[in-house]
């Protein structure tokens, strides 16, 4: 029979026995019992059983849940009239039960009249495991059989429970006052989310939310309210408003881990204090969410990574000083990802379509204020405790402080040194200045007190020290405070970090630990702190050494500290293995680059904001925003400050940027100004660069022809100034160019001799680029074994250096690699891993070569229909990011898939685009590719006169080229026309020529040659040559991955009935 099974449970029954005593316990008990059998008549359920709660029997699931919420109720009651936590989890389920009525002799024994058997009954009893105290959760059988006109719901997503094959949906309900939250995970039940069709545990979902360093206090209705704002269907932005130290931080975060479930996508708390500008915004998000933003226009490379997460939420910490920008980022955002929602802290609305807000309002005095400040002093060692004697003095300074969380920090980090009644009294005289304002102003004000009273409470070359901190953006190490903080006004002032040390057990300096593999401590100050400072630094007497003219000699300081890091002989140090965590500690200072180099640009100090902006590429052209460049870079060649020299270091910035971001023309353009000038000032290693810069530029252009002399004299250049690190760059990028447009053995010795030089400057982004192209080559001959071996090494580097661009590269050709060796489930499994970090990274680019390459893969399976799926998505992205590579690759992986679907029309058409671009690009070896395949669909058409026009072009081209594939397609698609024509004899030159070309390169393609060889031969009333080609064929195809729908497996069904 169908029941619905309620099951309750008194939360830490055992704990509240001990709190009141067994007598009063079982007066309690009594009264549960008599109320949970009372309400049990009014709503026609049966008692099944009696623990410590109660299993119910109903046969409406609405009347169970109009049950539950009375049964709470009445708890509640009972909490309050005996004033403990009385409260019951409570669980339901509709399923399939046994009843089983007990003998009467069980009965008089004390045995229960009924037994209820059946896997419903431990399923709702580990929904009911799943509650907490005061909540009812139902699963989806009984949510579904609920009257929604009469009861209000809402899931709580999917749950994998012990012994239970597939997880469970599960819901809460309650009334209109209820505030549903989603529960914890136990040990046999946790929440899941779906990703790639996997079930994961949300445990497991990616998030950047730090541990919480301290107990989170109060704001539980706060908390309620956020979420049935967010969680509302059609909510994609909430602004939390309110004046600093509020504790809208906190709250967001709080929010943010609480229901981590509802977002398979990710969780992302953004830290933007330190932005100032559309780009610090950009950067701000990046650095947060971990992506390099090394692709085009930043913003949209962020709005590609939300979108490409799914569901996901993104929490803007700090917007008010940036709200001018939120139309251009946030709106934008908001367009490009629907599946993302957004929280916003700040102290002023944004003003954009959909924005809801919530005010924050500071703590309640007598509840949470009293318990924050007493949570805080006990937390700085202190053994303080609320009591009769101090509890009027903390309650007035906690009304004094308005209820502001940071103010009642402050002051509570007094504590061990003072007295409540001495903050008290020391609070009374600083808060008599604050007038008669009110609400927002009036706590604005009450913090600033605050800022003001723990002021004047330091010593003065403390207040100097905490003023200078203000120069730095987004933190900084105890090296660069060593640098910049200047105490030598101060007679017998302690070293800078034992003055950190006070200032952050004073709660005006925060300290984290960051990894880097340094484990060095990093430093920062809260916002309304770090505005209060930089103002006490830039007024004058607010101590010795303050003034315009002290903000100025710090900001020196700061300038100095920073350019350090642009000299040519450091770079080249972090580009080595000895120099790798300074690498990953300098992409730390990212903020404090830029902002170091705007002032000196500002200063007009040109030789130090040229290091500084040296420092800035080697940061952003690895983790991004590269656009940040540009600015600085255009104004310091304008300045008339600026030498000959510089101007040279900041051309060459450019035009890696330029090139960099795919604008071949614009880097070009610099190249030719940076030869120009090298040659004015006869500095030879500079013409070398620019040179082969120049000729870089023309070949992203597609002018291949016009761009290889430019790289061998820039080659000729650099070998002859010894510049190593330029000769492997020219090296590299020359044998790639000769490797697509001309000639493989050519080009290969090029690649070998780049990897040499690379390795000997120790240059590993230069020994990246060069294996990345090596392990391309080797993939393109077919040579599995070469090309895993350079791979390897590619992941070592871009793992050591967090190169995540190089890492997704070499997993990318590591699916490639696999395929040679037949392992096509596990290079779909690749290929699906970088088609899912791609789009989170927003990377199009790589996102398009994964879908067409997850389209090939298809084409091989016999899925055609996903292959074009896959494939057309992907000829959509090079079209919007005008990547004409990309989209003449997926033309012609697109023409594969129609021509094995028989599809011959719509084959051509795709042959003949990829022929349209290819040629337009110089792009040989897909001009010999789509010749190859217009060739094909024509002998399939009976144009036998235009197919051999077409194949013996594309052989043309394959012996300019070397490229042995290619030859190998030419060859077996001229040996099917023969077949065709009837001239079976020279068909099998042509297989035979196929064999020894395609061998080398993929045992499918071998495969491919092996049947269509066996179907001449058969046809040729060859049995004993068509059983020796079959017989290989087979041989082969068993090593391989295939699906039975693969069309090379349907061939051999065929053949076998016919040969055998």
């Amino acid at each position: 029979m169908i029941k619905t099974l309620l099951l309750t449970d008194i939360v830490d029954s055992t704990a509240l026995t001990q709190e009141v005593g067994n007598e009063r316990m079982s007066e309690i008990w009594v009264e549960h019992d008599r109320i949970a059998r009372d309400l049990l008549q009014e709503h026609d359920g049966q008692e099944a059983d009696r623990t410590d709660g109660f299993l119910m029997l109903f046969d409406d699931p609405t009347e169970a849940c109009f049950y539950a919420q009375k049964l709470h109720l009445v708890f509640d009651q009972i909490s309050s009239k005996e004033n403990i936590n009385f409260k019951a989890r409570i669980g339901i389920h509709t399923g399939e039960i046994i009843l089983l009525e007990t003998t009467e002799e069980h009965r008089a024994a004390g045995v229960k009249h009924i037994e209820v058997e059946g896997i419903a009954k431990p399923t709702a009893a580990r929904v009911m495991s799943v509650a907490a105290g005061g909540q009812t959760l139902l699963s989806k059988e009984a949510h579904n059989g609920i009257d929604h006109n009469k009861v209000r719901s809402v899931s709580h997503g999917h749950w994998r429970m012990k012994g239970v094959a597939e997880p469970i949906e599960l819901f809460e309900t309650g009334l209109d006052t209820t505030h549903f939250q989603p529960p914890e995970d136990t040990e046999k039940v946790y929440r899941v989310n779906l990703v790639d069709d996997l079930w994961v545990p949300v445990k497991e979902t990616k998030h950047n939310l730090t541990p919480e360093r301290n107990a989170f206090i109060g704001r539980t209705e706060d908390l309620h309210k956020l979420s049935d704002v967010v969680n509302a269907d059609h909510t994609r932005l909430v602004t939390l408003l309110g004046p600093g130290g509020t504790g809208k931080t906190r709250l967001s975060k709080r929010f943010g881990r609480m229901w981590l479930g509802d977002y398979p996508g990710g969780v992302w708390f953004c830290d933007l204090a330190e932005a100032v500008s559309l780009e610090g915004i950009a950067n701000g998000v990046a650095s947060a969410m971990n992506i390099p933003l090394v692709i085009g226009d930043p913003v949209e490379q962020l709005g590609n990574s939300f979108a490409g997460r799914g569901s996901c939420l993104v929490i803007l910490d700090n917007f008010e000083q940036i709200t001018e920008f939120a139309e251009d980022t946030l709106g934008k955002w908001l367009n490009m990802a629907p599946g993302t929602k957004f929280i916003v802290t700040s102290r002023n609305r944004l003003h954009l379509t959909g924005e809801k807000t919530i005010k924050l309002q500071p703590l309640a005095v007598n509840e949470d204020g009293v318990k924050l400040f007493e949570t805080r002093a006990r937390e700085r060692g202190s053994d303080f405790q609320i009591s009769e004697e101090n509890q009027e003095d903390v309650h007035a300074i906690v009304e004094q402080l308005d209820g502001m969380p940071l103010a009642i920090e402050l002051a509570a980090a007094r504590i061990g040194i003072m007295q409540p009644r001495q903050i008290r009294d020391r609070l009374n005289d600083r808060f008599k200045l604050l007038g008669t304002s009110k609400g927002k102003a009036k706590r604005q004000e009450t913090l600033q007190a605050a800022i003001d009273w723990s002021w004047d409470l330091l010593e003065e070359y403390e207040r100097s020290a905490l003023a200078q901190c203000s120069v730095f953006e987004g933190g900084f190490s105890l090296e660069a405070a060593e640098a910049v903080i200047d105490l030598s006004l101060f007679e017998n002032a302690p070293m800078s970090f034992d003055v950190l040390q006070a200032l952050v057990d004073k709660s005006l300096v925060k300290t984290d630990v960051k990894g880097y593999d340094i484990n060095e401590p990093w430093f920062g100050l809260y916002v309304s702190i770090a505005e209060y400072s930089a103002m006490k630094l830039k007024k004058e007497d607010t101590f010795e050494g303050s003034g315009e003219l002290g903000q100025k000699e710090c900001w020196q300081r700061h300038i100095t500290y920073y350019s350090q890091f642009g000299k040519e002989e450091y770079i080249k140090f972090i580009d080595t293995k000895e120099g790798l965590s300074e690498a990953k500690a300098l992409q730390h200072e990212l903020d404090n680059l830029m902002t170091a180099c705007k002032r000196a640009i500002g200063y007009k100090i040109s030789n130090e904001a040229t290091l500084l902006l040296k420092a800035l590429w080697e940061v952003v052209r690895i983790i991004g925003p590269r656009a940040v460049i540009e600015a600085p870079a255009k104004t310091l060649i304008e300045l008339r400050a600026t030498t000959d020299i510089n101007k040279l270091s900041i051309y060459n910035i450019l035009a890696e940027y330029y090139s960099s971001s795919d604008l071949g023309e614009k880097a070009g353009h610099i190249a030719d100004q940076g030869l120009e000038l090298s040659l004015k000032v006869k500095d030879r290693r500079s013409e070398g660069l620019f040179s082969s810069l120049k000729g870089v530029a023309l070949f992203q252009t597609g002018d291949i022809k016009s761009g290889t002399p430019y790289c061998e004299k820039g080659l000729k250049i650099t070998r002859e100034v010894g510049d190593q690190t330029t000769e492997a760059r020219v090296l590299t990028n020359l044998g790639v160019s000769i490797c697509i447009s001309d000639d493989l053995d050519k080009g290969k010795p090029l690649l070998k001799l780049a990897l040499e030089v690379s390795k000997q400057s120790g240059s590993l982004s230069n020994e990246s680029q060069v294996l990345q192209s090596f392990a391309s080559v080797y993939n393109t001959e077919g040579d599995a074994e070469n090309a895993k071996f350079y791979i390897e090494r590619i992941f070592e580097i871009a793992r050591e250096t967090g190169n995540m661009k190089n890492e997704i590269t070499a997993l990318y050709l590591l699916s490639y690699t696999l395929q040679i060796d037949g392992k096509y489930f596990e290079a779909r499994d690749h290929l699906n891993k970088c088609l899912m970090i791609s789009k989170e990274i927003g990377d199009k680019a790589m996102e398009s070569q994964s879908l067409y390459s997850l389209g090939i893969l298809f084409t091989k399976q016999g899925k055609y229909e996903s292959a074009s799926n896959n494939i057309e998505k992907s000829i959509s992205i090079g079209q919007e990011i005008k990547d004409p590579w990309k989209e003449c690759i997926a033309h012609n992986a697109l023409g594969v898939n129609h021509f094995y679907a028989k599809n011959y029309l719509a084959a051509e058409a795709s042959y003949q685009n990829c022929l349209n671009v290819s040629s337009k690009i110089g792009m040989k070896f897909m001009e010999g590719a789509s010749r190859n395949g217009l060739g094909i669909v024509s002998v399939h058409q009976g144009k036998y006169d235009e197919a051999f026009k077409y194949l013996t072009e594309a052989q043309e081209i394959w012996k300019d080229t070397k490229w042995h594939a290619g030859e190998g397609y030419t060859n077996r698609f001229l040996g099917v026309l023969y077949m065709t024509k009837g001239d079976h004899a020279k068909a099998h030159e042509y297989f035979e020529t196929a064999k020894s070309a395609t061998g080398r390169i993929n045992n499918y393609e071998l495969t491919e040659v092996l049947l269509d060889y066996a179907k001449s031969a058969l046809a040729n009333n060859d049995k004993e040559l068509a059983r020796a080609q079959f017989n290989t064929a087979v041989e082969l195809v068993s090593r391989m991955e295939l699906s039975e729908e693969a069309h090379v497996k349907k061939d051999i069904e065929r053949l076998e009935a016919l040969i055998f």
